[in-house]
């Protein structure tokens, strides 16, 4: 039920998207997301995910993890505008510029697991359970800007995403190490860590939501036009692929010559570790403060 009524809503986006009239593309686009709101309490998006150790990693742990109703909750709680806009034709090609804003007031994942695994044969990770993780408040902001030259050549000239996430205390995980005081503990870490990562997040948002962007535009346009191959280019892309294998490599490295303090410190210090920390170091202080205030 859930996929069907997914690739209804699409389907009927789609047919709003070749007539690239603004006025049609909003009915069509009001009419999807209201029918999705409506039906669409949650999306179960895996019935069954086993995730296995990476063979390049099998000399540092062994185990898998599996992930058993795995669940997007909160579509119920969505709002939505849509304002498409006409632009100047080029030629015989339509084009419009359709901008879509969406907020959820609380949105995330919940799933049952079951983790069999140990790291580096001294850190067990086991348990049987479920957890839930969420965020509140969530924003998410679209400007996609679509041309045609008939019916069936519909081309995407761009595509902009953008999230917008604040924190959440309902984050939970039950029965991990088979042990009720540990998994409250967890549930506790998370909620606190949470802020952080929605301020790092904040920090790095200008590249993430690029990549996510390209990524999705590229997906596109293999359903547009399938059997084409495009390059996603992402100037953030290819920086963070180069940080990540540098990362990496020096932490394999370091595992390897017993050495991994050292290259903690190392990398706590450098200038780019520094700065992202007082960015969100700054983020805490004002969250606290928002907080404060609104209980004063």
């Amino acid at each position: 039920m859930d996929y069907k009524l997914v690739l209804l809503t699409l389907n009927c986006l789609v047919i709003g998207a070749t007539c690239l009239d603004p006025e049609t593309i909003k009915h069509t686009i009001d009419g999807g997301l209201t029918l999705l709101k409506f039906f669409l309490k949650q999306l179960t998006i895996n019935n069954k995910l086993v995730i296995h150790v990476p063979k390049i990693l099998e000399e540092y742990g062994v185990g898998y993890a599996e992930f058993n109703n795995l669940t997007i909750y909160g579509f119920d709680t969505m709002s939505y505008d849509c304002e498409p806009v006409g632009l100047p034709n080029e030629d015989d090609f339509t084009v419009n510029n359709i901008p879509v804003n969406l907020s959820f007031a609380e949105i995330g994942v919940r799933s049952n697991y079951y983790v069999d695994m140990g790291i580096l044969d001294t850190i067990p990770v086991y348990g049987e359970g479920d957890f839930r993780l969420g965020f509140n408040k969530t924003n998410v902001f679209i400007n996609l800007t679509m041309s045609d030259q008939s019916d069936h050549n519909i081309s995407i000239r761009d595509f902009d995403l953008k999230f917008v996430m604040r924190d959440s205390n309902q984050n939970y995980i039950r029965n991990f190490w088979k042990n009720e005081e540990v998994s409250n503990f967890l549930s506790s870490l998370i909620n606190d860590i949470e802020p952080l990562f929605c301020a790092w997040y904040d920090y790095n948002s200008e590249c993430i939501d690029c990549i996510l962007s390209r990524i999705i535009q590229k997906i596109a346009d293999q359903v547009l036009y399938p059997g084409t191959h495009s390059h996603i280019k992402c100037r953030c892309l290819n920086e963070i692929t180069n940080e990540m294998q540098n990362i990496l490599e020096g932490f394999l490295q370091a595992l390897d010559s017993n050495t991994l303090q050292v290259w903690i410190k190392d990398t706590l210090k450098k200038p780019q570790t520094v700065k992202v920390a007082r960015k969100i170091y700054d983020n805490i202080l004002l969250t606290v403060k928002d907080e404060n205030n609104l209980l004063n």
